[in-house]
């Protein structure tokens, strides 16, 4: 099950910490940041990318409206706030859903049903359609493209993306960036490695050779990897 990356921007701690509440009652939604300053929210957004923004509007120097809009690459927005005022921007911005505080945690829960629908809507179009990604390098999103892939490999926090030009470091985990890959085309060959099968040249039975490099096959991954290339 998919684990859905949160972010909490509002300057009212209290809120915060309903909203947190909330989310812990649900297994696969995770809070990874909060933050009482839009400013420094803005900063923790271009460094760690979310799926979902629960945003406040309301806020000193830069309001929630002014912080979405600031974003290059925003995630999906959930606007919360004590004033109905603002229906009309968030209609606007495309937000999945606007509560109004306090927020009940069954509206909450229908929030959350908006946001899994949009999700699996857009991921749908995007997997028939994308032939590229976009990865942050040096607070700046880089557009890769999927043909170009060779073969990603862990560094813990980190991802290291092997491109038939040159290598990209970007702050991704492995199982994240898994997710993004269209399955017909990538697959897990061990926890720290992931291949692009058409860029495939050797299988063995330990490795997989793409070009120049050697790619190790996990003791756990062999039997999927055979299946999935049609081996066994």
């Amino acid at each position: 099950m998919k684990k859905w990356k949160c972010m909490i921007v509002d300057d009212e701690p209290v809120a915060i910490r309903v909203l947190r509440q909330h989310l812990a009652k649900i297994n696969n939604y995770e809070v990874v940041h909060t933050s009482t300053d839009s400013m420094q929210a803005f900063e923790c957004l271009s460094h760690s990318p979310v799926d979902l923004l629960l945003l406040d509007i309301e806020m000193p120097e830069l309001n929630g409206i002014q912080l979405f809009k600031t974003l290059d690459d925003p995630p999906a927005l959930i606007l919360v706030t004590a004033h109905r005022d603002y229906a009309v921007e968030g209609f606007e911005l495309n937000a999945i859903d606007y509560l109004m505080k306090p927020v009940s945690f069954p509206r909450f829960i229908k929030a959350l049903d908006r946001f899994e629908k949009h999700q699996a809507s857009s991921n749908s179009t995007e997997d028939s359609t994308k032939d590229y990604l976009f990865v942050t390098v040096d607070r700046k999103k880089k557009k890769i493209n999927l043909e170009e892939i060779v073969f990603i490999e862990s560094l813990k926090d980190y991802i290291r993306i092997y491109t038939t030009s040159e290598r990209i470091i970007t702050k991704e985990t492995t199982s994240d960036f898994e997710e993004r890959l269209p399955s017909d085309s990538f697959l897990r060959t061990h926890r720290s490695f992931i291949i692009n099968i058409n860029r495939i040249d050797i299988v063995s039975h330990d490795e997989i050779s793409l070009g120049k490099h050697d790619v190790p096959v996990g003791r756990s991954y062999k039997t999927e990897v055979r299946q999935k290339l049609g081996l066994e």
